[in-house]
């Protein structure tokens, strides 16, 4: 028989995300610069637009797609 339960109630996802922020300010840690700037990333960086142009450049340029193919990380920034 399983002895661990779930609880009956899940707090809200804002009341989590607080309490780790808290956490994480009691220990001397700053979440929210990292936060926002992993949003703006995921926001406006991480958008399948710059997905589709890194495909459509590497379909077009060999070169780019040496470099792409090599080490996208370091290929990709440097041209989107």
């Amino acid at each position: 028989m399983n002895t661990l339960s779930r609880p009956s109630q899940v707090a809200p996802i804002e009341n989590r995300v607080a309490a780790i922020e808290a956490v994480f300010e009691q220990r001397g840690m700053e979440p929210k610069p990292f936060i926002e700037t992993m949003t703006h990333a995921a926001e406006e960086e991480w958008v399948p637009r710059n997905g589709g142009r890194v495909v459509a450049k590497a379909w077009t340029d060999p070169a780019f797609r040496q470099r792409l193919f090599a080490n996208g990380k370091d290929a990709v920034p440097n041209w989107v």
